[in-house]
C-alpha cells in the first residue's frame, strides 16, 4: 500500500489527499460543478447530476441506474387514493416510491425496526429489481477503493485533527472540505427528509423536508432548489381533478375549471364558506348553472337574479316562458305563520302575514309595525270574509265586509270623492260637499 503525506492544516482542511473515499465518509471527489446535486452510483461513487431548468422535479432515469430532471405532471398524483398507477395506496412516514415491472409506482414501505438499515438492490445485469431493506455487512464495502490504480487511504501522513483507526475508519475533528474530497458540513443535525445541495458560493448545505403536496424544483442557474406546491403550477384554463379526501390550495388561475366524478359531490367547511370573485366592476359576477345551462346570477352590486342575467333589483325572478312564476312559502309545521315583512332602516313598518292564528289560514296587512294586533288594518279569513280594522267582526257570516267603527270620525271634506264609515255602529257616508248620510242604522 503506498504511502501519502495528508496535512490538516489550522482551519481544519486536509491538504494532500486524493479525495476522501466513500467507505470513509468522503465522496471521493476534489471538486464539484455549481448547483450540481451528488448521488452515489452503482459502483458506489459519488456522482454529479447537472442543474435542471426551472419547475422541473428530480427522477429516476429510465434504465434505473441513475437520477435525471423532468417536467412536473401537474395531474399525476403519485400514491393517492385512487391513482391508477397506484399498487399500494396511503403512503406513511418513512416510505419510498418505486418502479415495478408492470410499470407501476408501488410503495416501498420504511424501514420500522429499531436496527439500522439501508437499502439494497441486485439487478440481472440488464434490469434493475425493486430495492429492499437490508442490514450492511463487511463483505458490502471493499477494503481498499483504488482510483487510478492508487490506494488513496493509508495509514500514514494524519497530523493534527485526524486519526485512522485499525478499522479502517477515518475520524476528524472537523468536516472533510470540498476541496480534499469532502462536503464542508457537519451532517450530525440534519433531520429525516433533508436534501443536500450546493449553493451560488459552491457551499453544500441541507434543504429542510417539503410539505405534503409539494415538489422539489430548481429555479436555473443562480437559484438555489426549493419545494413548490402542485397547485401553484396550474395555468389558465387548467382542470383540477380531487379525488377522496385530497386538499389542494389553488393560487391565481384565471378562468379555472372544476369537475368531480362524484354522483352527489360536498363543499364543507368548518368555519364561514366565501365564494369570491376579483375580477374588474362589470365582469366580477358570481354565476350558477345546472345542466350546462345558466340559472342564477350575482351581479357585483349584489343583485341577485332567478332565471336572468341582469337582475333589476336587489331580487328579480322571471319563470320559463309558457310557465307560470310561483314562490312558495311552507312552515314545514302547522300553526306557524308565512310572512312578508317590510324594514325601514332597520325598524319594522308592515307585514303581509298568512297567521293561522290571526285569519284562520287568510291573510293580513299590518301597518306602523308588525306585532301588536293595533298594528292589523286589513284582514281577508279563509271564509272569503273582508275585514277593515277587524279580524273578526264578520256576524257569523261568510264572504262579507266587515268593518269596524272609525277611530276617529271625518270632520273634513274629501275633495272628488266620499268617506265610507261606519260610527256607533252605523253606515254612513260623507261627500264632497259635507253632507253626512246615514245608509244603514246601528
Amino acid at each position: 500500500m503506498a504511502n501519502e503525506q495528508w496535512t490538516i492544516v489550522p482551519t481544519g482542511e486536509i491538504t494532500g489527499l486524493q479525495g476522501v473515499p466513500v467507505s470513509q465518509g468522503g465522496t471521493g471527489k476534489t471538486s464539484w460543478t455549481k448547483y450540481c446535486i451528488p448521488f452515489l452510483s452503482d459502483t458506489t461513487a459519488f456522482g454529479e447530476i447537472p442543474i435542471g431548468s426551472a419547475n422541473q422535479y428530480l427522477k429516476v432515469n429510465a434504465t434505473v441506474t441513475g437520477y435525471e430532471f423532468g417536467t412536473v405532471e401537474v395531474s399525476h398524483n403519485l400514491l393517492s387514493a385512487s391513482h391508477p398507477d397506484t399498487i399500494t395506496a396511503s403512503p406513511v412516514l418513512g416510505d419510498l416510491i418505486v418502479g415495478n415491472a408492470t410499470p407501476k409506482w408501488e410503495r416501498l414501505a420504511g424501514n420500522t425496526t429499531t436496527t439500522k438499515k439501508f437499502l439494497s438492490q441486485t439487478g440481472t445485469g440488464t434490469i434493475s429489481a425493486i430495492p429492499v431493506w437490508d442490514t450492511l455487512v463487511d463483505g458490502d464495502i471493499p477494503t481498499n477503493i483504488v482510483r487510478n490504480t492508487r490506494q488513496i487511504l493509508t495509514g500514514t501522513g494524519l497530523t493534527g485533527g485526524g486519526d485512522l483507526s485499525a478499522d479502517r475508519t477515518l475520524s476528524l475533528t472537523v468536516p472533510v472540505a470540498i476541496a480534499n474530497g469532502g462536503t464542508g458540513q457537519d451532517w450530525s443535525a440534519i433531520v429525516q427528509g433533508n436534501i443536500p445541495y450546493f449553493s451560488a458560493t459552491g457551499v453544500m448545505s441541507p434543504l429542510a423536508p417539503g410539505t405534503a403536496n409539494q415538489i422539489l424544483i430548481t429555479g436555473g442557474g443562480g437559484a438555489n432548489p426549493s419545494w413548490l406546491n402542485i397547485a401553484s403550477l396550474l395555468t389558465a384554463g387548467s382542470n383540477i381533478s380531487i379525488s377522496g379526501t385530497t386538499n389542494v390550495t389553488i393560487a391565481t388561475i384565471a378562468n379555472p375549471t372544476f369537475s368531480t366524478s362524484v354522483s352527489t359531490p360536498l363543499l364543507t367547511n368548518a368555519g364561514a364558506l366565501t365564494i369570491q370573485t376579483t375580477a374588474t366592476a362589470g365582469a366580477d359576477d358570481i354565476i350558477f348553472q345546472t345542466a350546462g345551462t345558466e340559472r342564477m346570477r350575482i351581479l357585483e352590486n349584489g343583485n341577485l337574479g332567478i332565471r336572468t342575467t341582469a337582475p333589476r333589483g336587489i331580487l328579480d325572478v322571471i319563470a320559463p316562458a309558457n310557465t307560470h312564476a310561483n314562490i312558495y312559502w311552507d312552515t314545514t309545521t302547522a300553526g306557524y305563520a308565512s310572512n312578508f315583512l317590510f324594514y325601514e332602516g332597520g325598524v319594522a313598518k308592515a307585514s303581509v302575514q298568512h297567521n293561522p292564528s290571526v285569519s284562520a289560514g287568510g291573510l293580513i296587512f299590518q301597518t306602523g309595525g308588525i306585532s301588536a294586533p293595533a298594528n292589523t288594518k286589513v284582514t281577508i279569513d279563509s271564509s272569503g270574509n273582508f275585514g277593515i280594522g277587524t279580524t273578526d267582526q264578520f256576524g257569523s257570516g261568510a264572504k262579507v265586509i266587515g268593518l269596524a267603527n272609525a277611530t276617529t270620525v271625518p270632520s273634513t271634506n274629501p275633495t272628488g270623492g266620499g268617506v265610507l264609515y261606519a260610527e256607533g255602529g252605523a253606515l254612513k257616508w260623507r261627500g264632497s260637499a259635507g253632507t253626512v248620510t246615514t245608509i244603514a242604522a246601528a
